[in-house]
């Protein structure tokens, strides 16, 4: 039979694990629950938990009304535990609430009590952007409390399990950077939003658009076009409420009006982070993209040259072309006639193997999404 730290030390193994891999938290919380001799564990975000919460298989009789009934959003515990976290690494309800406090205070008698429980411990794991994430282990009323042997092994074990905090804090935050890099590369604007509407990252494509068609306001994103900020925040909000469902076309996608009138609008497509609402640690729950039928976004010489042997010639008139620049104007802004214009477009059309001018603008298009750090 295993002794007490083994347990302890396999524990310790798992959360490493879920830490890399988020859909092993269940299980993982599962077995701490078994550690602690708790009915059931959770990780859950302050000071909100809809930001993230996920708990073991044997809690979901008390998860379900944490969220139905709204105390995600009124954690009178954490909101307790909070201020005392630096002097109590890990807490139970007896250093938050009074005896009484315990039987009459809303969010004990009127959630945690109803609902079987009574006795909790648990621990601060991370704080990344304002955000804290907590650890705690339940038991029911029936049951006795947690003790000063369950609180030192729960101390024990909290450096480990506050090491994979950070490292599972960190994987989010760079599964998100990597989200807006890809989009970047492709020359796409693209915002992470969290759980409450706030822009939590943008790449640099957004900053062309930021004070122009959009803004930035007490966090939110808003647009200047008073008519188009409506759809815009039904599709925020749309998109925020649908972690679990594949919204239709017609919403995720609307048209923004453009400070310049005589540009076409801009469309905003959102889309749920898969994934995210299963993972306490990923702060982004959603993506809005920025497409720009306006933007002229053309290969690089690099490619064109290399990949297709095109002349330095023959490289101009194609990215002009892919620019939108007709032969007419490209021959009247270089100098040259007509005719020389039209034989170098044949030759390129040769060397790229594409047959209609159409053909080859789609495959300019094409190639201008080649990063431009690509070899």
């Amino acid at each position: 039979m295993r002794s007490h730290l083994e347990k302890i030390d396999e524990l310790t193994h798992s959360f490493y694990e879920a830490a890399t891999q988020p859909d092993l938290w269940p299980a993982t919380l599962e077995k701490a629950s078994s550690v602690f001799g708790a009915d059931g564990g959770c990780l859950v975000s302050f000071p909100s938990s809809a930001v993230g919460a996920v708990w073991s298989p044997g809690l979901d009789d008390l998860a379900e009304p944490f969220f139905r009934e709204g105390w995600h959003a009124n954690n009178e515990r954490l909101a307790r535990a909070m201020p005392i976290r630096h002097r109590h690494a890990v807490m139970t309800e007896s250093d938050l609430f009074t005896a009484e406090e315990l039987d009459r205070h809303p969010f004990n008698a009127e959630f945690i009590n109803v609902n079987g429980y009574r006795w909790g411990a648990g621990c601060f794991l991370s704080e990344v952007d304002g955000w804290s994430t907590a650890f705690t282990v339940e038991r029911k009323a029936h049951r006795e409390r947690y003790g000063h042997a369950e609180v030192e092994a729960m101390t024990m074990i909290l450096p480990h399990m506050r090491i994979a905090a950070q490292v599972a804090s960190r994987l989010a935050l760079a599964r998100g950077e990597g989200m807006l890099d890809a989009f970047e590369k492709m020359c796409c604007a693209a915002l992470l939003i969290t759980c409450t509407g706030k822009v939590h990252r943008y790449n640099r494509q957004t900053e062309s658009y930021l004070n122009r068609d959009i803004r930035i306001v007490q966090g939110c994103l808003t647009t200047r076009h008073n008519e188009s900020n409506a759809v815009l925040q039904r599709l925020i909000g749309g998109v925020l409420g649908m972690p679990n469902k594949a919204p239709a076309e017609s919403e995720m996608l609307v048209t923004i009006g453009r400070r310049d009138p005589g540009k076409r609008p801009l469309f905003a497509l959102g889309m749920p982070i898969l994934g995210a609402a299963q993972d306490v640690f990923q702060h982004a729950k959603a993506m809005i993209l920025l497409i720009d039928p306006d933007a002229q976004i053309t290969p690089r010489e690099l490619v064109l040259r290399h990949g297709f042997g095109l002349t330095p010639a023959e490289t101009r008139v194609a990215m002009a072309m892919a620019g939108g620049v007709t032969v007419n104007d490209f021959a009247d802004k270089h100098q040259i006639a007509v005719g020389t214009v039209r034989i170098q477009l044949k030759a390129i059309m040769a060397k790229t193997s594409t047959h209609r001018q159409a053909d080859l603008l789609a495959l300019m298009a094409r190639l201008a999404l080649i990063p431009e750090d690509s070899r």
